[in-house]
């Protein structure tokens, strides 16, 4: 569980979704350490919408016992590039907005301090350590191919399609995608030092009941300002609500084919992939999680091997959350950890 460790690492490329998922982190455990890194858009503005965002849990977060959040600067390229990452055709301002962050952070001052900073210190301290990743994985191959890796026990991951269809190609998605061979690192790695691995794929994440629908907002929104959450509920309406760039993305009838039936399901609200990431490793109660045996290919595709395939030797072991069994309490954990801001 994320309280459970004696640090928590959550790598991130902030990103519409992945503000959320730093406000209901930060609410749950209030000594966290954030690294930025490539995905929604080029490092240097995600360590600006990084830096924003964590200003304001600063700012408005109703502390609860030591507070202690850090901020650090990754990896702005895929291993063996050798320019930093830039989406392909410039921006994804037409998903996340302007900056990839609906135009908040702009102003932001970014941190100066390196990712390898924060690794030296855990590695001397011998800690405990958690990461959450919920952005392209060179960051996390980076920090457990260390050679004085820091002490990770638990890692979850946002990332990879499984059974339904990527958002990269059929077979992919996004996180995944930027970096395969950090990808098979990060699976080697795992399975050498028998890290607790969660995956939290596409196919969960997109799950209907785990859509943020507008009257799923505004019921939040409303909760939140009846707990004196105004300055909350502005940023998520400004984030998520009707004239966000994100929530449009989700309404122009975006669909995806479900491998099941071949049928086209439509969106009814915008998808957030990261928060799911955050809730999975600390509610896996009210998710399945199942263990797994998964393949990596060099297109950052992963997959299961079939049974005619019998033992597949270069399969690794990995427990992944494949379903919501309670998507209510999912959503009145994420509204009672929104409330701890003030």
């Amino acid at each position: 569980m994320i309280a459970q460790v004696e640090r928590n690492i959550i790598v991130a490329d902030p990103g519409v979704d992945d503000v959320f998922a730093l406000l209901v982190a930060a609410g749950i455990d209030e000594k966290v350490s954030f690294v930025s890194t490539y995905g929604n858009a080029e490092e240097s503005l995600t360590a600006k919408n990084l830096k924003g965002t964590t200003d304001f849990i600063s700012t408005n977060l109703e502390y609860r016992g030591e507070f202690e959040i850090e901020v650090f600067r990754g990896a702005d390229r895929a291993v063996g590039v050798e320019v930093p990452y830039e989406p392909e055709g410039g921006d994804l301002f037409w998903i996340h907005g302007p900056n990839a962050c609906e135009g908040l952070f702009q102003d932001a001052t970014p941190s100066d301090i390196t990712s390898d900073e924060l690794y030296d210190r855990l590695a001397k301290d011998g800690k405990e350590v958690g990461v959450i990743s919920v952005a392209a994985v060179t960051e996390v191959a980076h920090l457990l191919s260390r050679q004085d890796a820091p002490n990770v026990t638990e890692l979850t991951i946002m990332g990879g399609v499984i059974f339904s269809q990527g958002n990269v190609t059929p077979h992919v998605e996004a996180n995944f995608s930027h970096d395969p061979q950090a990808l098979a690192t990060v699976f080697e790695e795992v399975k050498n030092r028998s890290i607790d691995m969660l995956l939290v794929p596409l196919d969960l994440t997109q799950h209907p009941g785990l859509e943020l629908t507008p009257e799923r907002l505004d019921e939040m929104m409303q909760q939140l300002k009846g707990h004196g959450g105004e300055q909350i509920a502005t940023l998520l309406d400004a984030l998520f609500g009707e004239k966000s760039t994100y929530r449009g993305f989700y309404n122009s009838k975006r669909s995806v084919r479900l491998p099941q039936t071949g049928e086209e399901r439509i969106f009814q609200g915008p998808v957030l992939h990261d928060l799911t990431a955050v809730l999975a490793r600390r509610h896996p109660e009210i998710f399945r999680v199942v263990p797994m045996k998964l393949l990596v290919r060099p297109d950052g595709a992963i997959d299961a091997p079939t049974s005619w395939m019998g033992e597949y030797e270069s399969a690794y072991d990995i427990h992944v959350a494949t379903d919501v069994l309670d998507p209510d309490q999912y959503w009145a954990l994420t509204t009672h950890y929104l409330a701890s801001y003030k």
